[in-house]
């Protein structure tokens, strides 16, 4: 029977977005400009960007590695019958 496959992190690009901005509020009042035009909100959305692909590949992890993450941190839904050998 194979493990379902859980959504690690269900945050996408828009999401990450509107964090760093309201992060950018609370660390740097004097910033002002948060439209497209303004070069730091091009490098935020880039970062944001490259973590919604991130977040993509953390949750499309086969099966293979999802069994051996839970091996590594000792879950006992990791070992399951192994054929015998023949």
């Amino acid at each position: 029977m194979a493990l379902p496959s859980p959504n690690l992190d269900d945050r996408r690009f828009q999401q990450f977005v509107d964090d760093a901005k309201r992060y950018i509020q609370q660390r740097a009042p004097e910033w002002t400009d948060h439209n497209v035009s303004d070069p730091g909100v091009t490098l935020v959305e880039t970062v944001a960007h490259m973590a919604d692909q991130i977040v993509y590949r953390l949750n499309r992890v086969p099966e293979k590695n999802h069994l051996a993450f839970l091996d590594l941190v000792g879950s006992p839904c990791s070992r399951r019958p192994r054929p015998a050998p023949t």
